[in-house]
C-alpha cells in the first residue's frame, strides 16, 4: 500500500483511536478496480467492528475528500458498496 501512495499520491490511510493509539481500520482513496463499470478515484474505509457507530468512518471520509479535491485536485470522486451494505 506503501509503494502505491507512493506512486500515486493517495491511497490507504491507516486509523488509530486517537483515546488509546489502536488500531480501528484504513480509509482513504484508491482507483476504481478494473471489474466495475466505470472508472476514477473511488473513497473507502473499512473499520473494525468495535469501531462501527463512533463517526470514525465519516470523519475519514471527509478527511479523504478534502485530499482529494484540494491536495489532488481532482475533479471527482466516486463511492461504491454492495447492495446489503446498509449502513454505508
Amino acid at each position: 500500500m506503501q509503494a502505491e501512495f507512493d506512486e500515486r499520491g493517495f491511497g490507504w490511510w491507516a486509523l488509530e483511536s486517537r483515546e488509546t493509539g489502536e488500531f480501528i481500520g484504513r480509509a482513504g482513496l484508491d482507483e476504481v478496480g478494473g471489474d466495475m463499470p466505470f472508472a476514477g478515484v473511488d473513497i473507502g474505509w473499512r473499520l473494525m467492528r468495535s469501531a462501527w457507530g463512533h463517526g470514525y468512518a465519516t470523519e475519514a471520509a471527509l478527511a479523504a475528500l478534502a485530499f482529494g479535491f484540494e491536495a489532488l485536485g481532482l475533479p471527482e470522486v466516486v463511492a461504491s458498496t454492495t447492495v446489503h451494505n446498509l449502513r454505508s
